[in-house]
């Protein structure tokens, strides 16, 4: 929960984005980014259409077209039981792209108990190894649960396993975990803290260590959800700084301003966009 308050959506350039829902259970999507550093030179620009189609509350389709490279992203996502449920991504590329990128599946199958949530998730990419995982969390208490997730790659036949803890309260979030990788010394330790301070405004905090290397870092964050707009950023111990402001303008119009600035290495971006539709 504290990572979704430390992850600013951020951009650079510009981003439109238009919604047209022509009824409960289907939706179409425009997507149009100019000048995103995060795309492959020269152009930086990218247009998407989507589509988007809901036939029960537990399950959805979606999927995206890039008609500049032929890209196609597939997102299903349904139940196969009241406890169990299953996610699948696709993403198919074209491998004479000017940018070629491998295609991809990712497969997600969770089963929700009374006191535990096991889940098993594999992914294939073109060209590379299957990669497996495996999690499980058990609820000790009403505040109190703790789990284990570990994971295999194939081709290196190498595994990595983490082990965590989580206690909940009235108005806050706090986890830790301890994850090891097989043949590395450098253990990492995390800890999350998010606080509810109200509905409106959330705050975050976040410190990853390596011990061996003495290597640290810090995250802080907050949300503010106001009437009209919502206001979100994230500063770490690198003086890496992330923002973004949604200002609603009107029903159905959202202005965007996003900010990302490295002062270590003097790099500053900047984006503006606007959202249109539901």
């Amino acid at each position: 929960m504290a990572q979704m308050v430390l992850r600013p959506d951020v951009f650079d350039g510009c981003k439109f984005e238009i919604a047209k829902g022509f009824n409960e259970k289907f939706a179409v999507t425009h997507t149009l980014m100019l000048g995103y550093s995060m795309l492959p030179p020269p152009s930086h620009r990218m247009y998407q259409f989507g589509t988007r189609y809901t036939p029960t509350p537990t399950s959805m389709l979606m999927g995206r077209l890039n008609p500049n490279n032929g890209g196609v992203k597939l997102i299903a996502v349904g139940s196969l039981s009241e406890k169990t449920s299953v996610q699948a991504n696709c993403d198919f590329n074209r491998s004479d792209a000017a940018e070629p990128i491998p295609s991809s599946g990712v497969l997600d199958l969770t089963y929700k108990s009374d006191d535990y949530t096991c889940g098993f998730n594999t992914q294939l990419v073109e060209g590379e190894d299957a990669q497996m995982k495996f999690s499980f969390l058990q609820t000790l208490s009403t505040s109190i649960a703790a789990g284990v997730e570990a994971s295999y790659d194939t081709g290196k036949a190498s595994a990595h396993a983490s082990f965590g803890a989580r206690y909940s309260g009235a108005d806050f979030l706090a986890s830790t975990n301890y994850s090891i990788q097989q043949g590395s010394p450098n253990h990492q330790i995390q800890c999350h803290y998010l606080k509810q301070v109200d509905p409106k405004v959330s705050l975050a905090a976040s410190l990853t260590c390596v011990p061996k290397t003495k290597v640290a870092n810090v995250s802080l964050g907050y949300v503010f959800n106001l009437q009209t707009a919502k206001i979100s950023a994230k500063m770490d111990s690198s003086w890496k700084m992330h923002a973004t402001v949604e200002e609603h303008i009107a029903p159905g119009f959202s202005l965007l301003f996003s900010g990302m600035l490295d002062h270590v290495k003097e790099d500053y971006k900047f984006g503006v966009g606007l959202q249109v539709g539901q």
